[in-house]
């Protein structure tokens, strides 16, 4: 028996289990078409029901676990009373065949390897745990390189944000020498970490990630609203410019807020138009004109003094030069000299000066 019908014959196992307990079995037990709808087809349209209905009774016929009568045009099926024994019998074989190769697994709270507890059930509580498949892939892996490869991430508590699945391994294993990496952060950040990591190995279903991309939609909103970058707020999720820009394409933020850019200037979010910039470079032509300088011409307008010197270059103008103070007087080298000789004094000129 493959897999495939193994699966089958549990489908049939537990549908004889739950229809011998809705019949509170013990005794032979009748059942029709219409009492099996009830059950078990009810909202179904009595085609489809009806093909449902003769699928059950042949699987009962085929294990030995019922008897058929006709009375007229209905088919009745009468449940022998050793079915959830034999059911259970079948169930078990299926099982044998299903968890043939499967990895008992364990869910602990914490492990503990060479002295060291940790804690499993801190961070990444949405994250949806492997499957067997993934978990015996990754022992399989594990089991013939001899070690952990990939550095376990735990906070300075002990508390897991990476590596979960790795550790059970390695206990299960007996590995004692674990690559541990240790990132001290607030807990926000660490839960965002924990989950980031494990989207990016495909753990999360498509709802959870739907949901995932909501909840880092509406940061972005808030952290937009506060006027930062689209730069700025990339860096604070951990994730490219593109995907904060796809954000905000999908949200209802106001385009052209301003933003408070890393040196702290605040500007238009958006580029400015062609006719915009034109505009703006008449302005700096007249601003020119008025010998304003560069740092002036730039806190007048509101954008950065490297614009401004584009913007004059563009215009093919002469950058505007720094005023300097009034000149100080210059001396002609001439020193006073005051000597004394006895009671008169003689003031003259230093010949040497």
């Amino acid at each position: 028996m493959n897999k495939k019908e193994a699966q089958r014959l549990n489908d049939v196992a537990l549908n004889i289990i739950d229809l011998a307990h809705c019949l509170h079995t013990g005794t032979a037990n009748e059942i029709s078409q219409e009492t099996w709808q009830n059950m078990f087809a009810r909202g179904k349209n009595h085609e489809a029901a009806r093909k449902q209905w003769r699928g059950w009774k042949e699987a009962l016929e085929r294990h030995g676990l019922c008897e058929r009568v006709k009375e007229g045009r209905e088919d009745h099926v009468i449940l022998l009373p050793n079915a959830v024994e034999v059911a259970e019998a079948l169930r078990a074989k299926a099982q044998a065949v299903l968890n043939r190769g499967k990895v008992e697994r364990r869910d602990p709270d914490q492990v503990t390897i060479t002295g060291q507890t940790f804690y499993l059930k801190v961070y990444g509580r949405a994250v949806r745990p492997l499957t067997d498949r993934e978990y015996a892939a990754l022992r399989a892996s594990i089991l013939e390189e001899g070690r952990i490869e990939v550095a376990i991430v735990v906070d300075p508590q002990g508390n897991v944000v990476d590596g979960k699945h790795r550790l059970l391994i390695a206990d299960e294993l007996g590995l004692e020498d674990i690559p541990v990496n240790v990132l001290d952060g607030d807990e926000e950040m660490l839960h965002r970490l924990a989950e980031d990591l494990n989207a990016c190995r495909r753990q999360f279903t498509k709802q959870q990630l739907a949901e995932l991309r909501r909840q880092r939609r509406a940061r972005v909103e808030v952290q937009r609203k506060a006027g930062k970058s689209l730069r700025q707020i990339a860096a604070a999720e951990g994730v490219d410019y593109t995907t904060i820009r796809n954000d905000l394409a999908a949200s209802a933020v106001d385009p052209d807020v301003e933003v408070q850019g890393s040196d702290g200037r605040v500007q238009p979010a958006s580029k400015p138009t062609q006719g915009e910039a034109e505009a703006r470079r008449q302005r700096v032509a007249g601003l020119v004109a008025e010998e304003k300088t560069v740092t002036e011409i730039a806190e007048a307008l509101g954008v950065s003094a490297r614009t401004i010197q584009r913007d004059i270059s563009a215009l093919g103008l002469r950058e505007p030069t720094q005023p300097t103070g009034p000149e100080e007087p210059q001396g002609f080298g001439i020193v006073v000299q005051e000597v004394r000789l006895g009671e008169t004094s003689w003031q003259g000129v230093d010949p040497e000066a």
